[in-house]
């Protein structure tokens, strides 16, 4: 398992939230690329990150070949949605949204 988020601290806020905050066999990352890079077994993403930067992010995981859950807008522009679940479809893997749970 793997958790990625630009603020070090939420990370540890989000893991402290589950009780793992000590589980050192999490890996932590703050840039997602790396994860990837590093863990090419990753078979399911969830992003959750500001709402322009959900298409690129979903994008480069469905290239990798993850299978990924983004929320709510799945992207700003309906192009860039048409593209995402297009380029789902073309690699076999799966695209679903989600609403944020603030």
């Amino acid at each position: 398992m793997a958790v990625c988020d630009v603020l070090p601290e939420r990370m540890e806020s989000l893991l402290a939230k589950h009780g793992l905050e000590g589980d050192r066999s999490i890996a932590r990352y703050t840039d997602y690329r790396q994860m990837l890079a590093e863990h090419p077994e990753i078979e399911l993403a969830a992003v959750a990150t500001e709402s322009g930067e959900h298409a690129g992010i979903a994008l480069d995981l469905i290239d990798a070949g993850v299978n990924c859950i983004v929320e709510k807008p799945l992207a700003m522009a309906m192009a860039d949605a048409d593209e995402i679940v297009r380029r789902a479809d073309e690699a076999g893997v799966l695209e679903g949204e989600m609403s944020p749970l603030s």
